[in-house]
């Protein structure tokens, strides 16, 4: 109706997602919304809410939101990035579903350990060692993290992994997905010299004078807790919905190009998901 905006020209992701429920009073059966713009907003960053949280332990993040069905986790706000203006066939989007993976993760990441160098309180350290391998590759968390070599000389070397989509064995403890007895303990590099983000460039984070400080899970779960529901109580099946929203009196021709890419997201997401949550979650299986 014209009044989804706010008055810096961004939209009101949260009244986006009630007016999607007052439109559809019988589509509650949503654990995660997912919204897509069919032009570019103003004043946007991509970026996840959470709607409800009923975890607790390993500093989830609590949240609660009134005016929802209850079994609605978080809503995505995706802008335009899965659009015809970056994403123009089926495979190019094989390639582009870090955000979706980075933006649903924020349901329960990346919030413990900033005294320990683990996170930011938003996105994990780049001083984290969140690499995985996986089918023989070197994958990399979606929520950040790095992939360090240990030269075993006193210096550490950032190298480039295949891919980022595949969550740590930390990521799938804290998101439900894994009992914790099967996380090793969780690297930390502490460069000897503090350096500018510039100086390290300039190395290309090559041979870094460092120490590597090992964290055991044990260590983790007495500071803040086990996570609960546990591995084996967790919920690890879930559904997503996928909203286009178009500018008021918009043409078909102008957002229909933005709904086939959203279908194709639709189409392929559920099995990057299972794949980068090593086969133990899913998302709209059934699809």
């Amino acid at each position: 109706d014209g009044t989804l905006f706010f008055s810096d020209g961004s939209l009101d992701v949260a009244g986006t997602a009630k007016a999607f429920y007052r439109q559809y009073p019988d589509k509650v059966e949503y654990d995660f919304l997912s919204i897509f713009s069919a032009y570019h907003p103003q004043s946007y960053i991509e970026f996840h809410q959470p709607i409800h949280n009923i975890v607790t332990g390993n500093a989830s993040r609590k949240a609660y939101e009134e005016g929802f069905p209850s079994r609605l986790l978080g809503v995505n706000f995706l802008g335009d990035t899965y659009s015809p203006q970056y994403i123009s066939d089926e495979n190019t989007l094989q390639k582009s579903f870090y955000l979706m993976l980075h933006e649903t993760g924020h349901q329960w990441l990346s919030f413990l350990g900033i005294n320990e160098g683990i996170s930011t309180g938003v996105h994990y350290s780049e001083w984290f060692n969140s690499s995985s391998v996986q089918n023989g590759d070197v994958m990399i968390d979606p929520m950040g993290g790095s992939f360090w070599k240990d030269n075993q000389d006193g210096t550490v070397s950032l190298l480039q992994p295949k891919d980022q989509a595949s969550f740590s064995q930390l990521s799938l403890y804290l998101m439900g997905f894994l009992p914790s007895s099967n996380v090793p303990d969780i690297e930390i590099v502490r460069p000897l010299k503090q350096q500018t983000v510039e100086e390290y460039q300039k190395t290309g984070y090559q041979n870094i004078q460092a120490s590597i400080t090992k964290i055991s899970m044990n260590d983790l779960i007495k500071k803040y807790g086990e996570r609960n529901p546990s591995y084996q109580e967790s919920q690890k099946d879930f559904t997503m919905a996928y909203i286009v929203v178009t500018k008021q009196n918009a043409l078909p021709s102008e957002y229909k190009p933005y709904v086939t890419v959203v279908n194709w997201v639709a189409k392929y997401f559920p099995a990057k998901w299972n794949e980068a949550t090593r086969g133990v979650s899913t998302i709209n299986k059934n699809l």
